[in-house]
């Protein structure tokens, strides 16, 4: 029997893959639509014709097996903390009021200027996320590709932290001057970064992870309670906008990263929630053509003709009760 070759880690392309349960959206990031780690809760919306977008999948569509070796998940998780910690816990924090000076653009568009954050780290962790949709196998990201992933995996590969005997040990301040200083040897492709104003008591169920698999000029993602559009073009280009930006933000130039000084765009509840609403209709709209396709053809098949749109809607209804039925048995 001929033995299988072992999965080698993704990042360092040199380690056995020996990580389980690998996060492609880092926890914290979606803590707060999720929840805890190992108390989440989560729903996976496709384009299948099924509802079984209704069970509750914790957190297994983020989470993948032997896919990085267990040093680079360290690598990974020391940003992560860094992160977590500069920006996901103090962003729309009062006390943290001056670390996350609040600007506006000539056409009255808000951001922050985040003065206490490594705009490169920051950048660093974007760009693993995206990088880590594009190599996953899991159903909520295999659509999801970019052109050349190796420039985000040598960039990732070369500025994260070393590790030592599967820990990072370095000191934060000296890994951050040196992200500093070697930057300058790198080309860094270019995003926006769009937050919601504030996440503090939202319902956990008002955001979601979509990443749209055919706007990639540049790609338009939801993550949370971000936007993030990436463009594999240097300098940034706007061309496909899948959440309407350019008309909330005509200055989007403004704020697009990496620089110096890293600024994430704000959006009040109000212009959050259009965002949501572009998303899950089209969505619930792929939903609903697929669900129509798979009985029409159903229908053929079994009677050689097309059923008539009173047959279809009867059909369509009756189609979702019966899923609701067997969801809520096995739930």
């Amino acid at each position: 029997m001929e033995k299988l070759e072992e999965p080698i880690c993704k990042i360092c392309k040199e380690k056995k893959a020996d990580q389980t349960g690998s996060h492609l959206l880092s926890a914290f990031f979606v803590e707060s639509m999720i929840g805890k780690r190992d108390d989440e809760s989560s729903f996976l919306l496709t384009d299948k014709p099924n509802l079984e977008h209704r069970i509750d999948r914790k957190a297994e569509p983020i989470k993948e097996d032997f896919i990085f070796c267990r040093g680079c998940e360290q690598r990974l998780s020391y940003l992560e903390s860094y992160i977590s910690q500069e920006v996901t816990q103090k962003f729309d924090k009062a006390e943290y009021r001056e670390n996350f000076e609040v600007k506006a653009t000539e056409n009255g568009f808000y951001y922050k200027e985040c003065k206490n954050v490594n705009s490169y780290a920051f950048s660093l962790l974007i760009y693993s996320i995206i990088w880590r949709a594009s190599i996953s196998n899991k159903e909520l990201y295999k659509q999801f590709n970019l052109s050349d992933n190796e420039i985000l995996r040598v960039l990732l590969n070369d500025l994260l932290p070393e590790y030592k005997d599967y820990k990072v040990k370095i000191k934060r301040k000296i890994w951050l001057n040196r992200l500093n200083e070697n930057s300058k040897n790198y080309s860094w492709p270019e995003f926006i970064a769009i937050r919601k104003e504030t996440i503090e008591g939202q319902d956990t169920s008002r955001n979601m992870i979509f990443l749209h698999p055919e706007f990639n000029d540049p790609y338009n993602l939801m993550l949370n309670e971000f936007i993030i559009l990436y463009s594999e073009k240097i300098p940034f280009e706007l061309n496909q906008d899948l959440f309407e930006i350019s008309e909330k933000l005509k200055d989007w130039n403004q704020i697009i990263s990496p620089t110096k000084i890293l600024k994430i765009g704000i959006f009040n509840n109000e212009e959050w929630n259009t965002l949501l609403v572009i998303a899950k209709e089209l969505l619930k709209a792929k939903k609903i053509e697929a669900i129509r396709i798979n009985i029409n053809n159903d229908f053929q098949i079994k009677f050689g003709i097309q059923p008539t749109s009173q047959e279809l809607s009867y059909l369509i209804e009756k189609f979702i009760k019966n899923e609701d039925a067997k969801n809520n048995k096995s739930a």
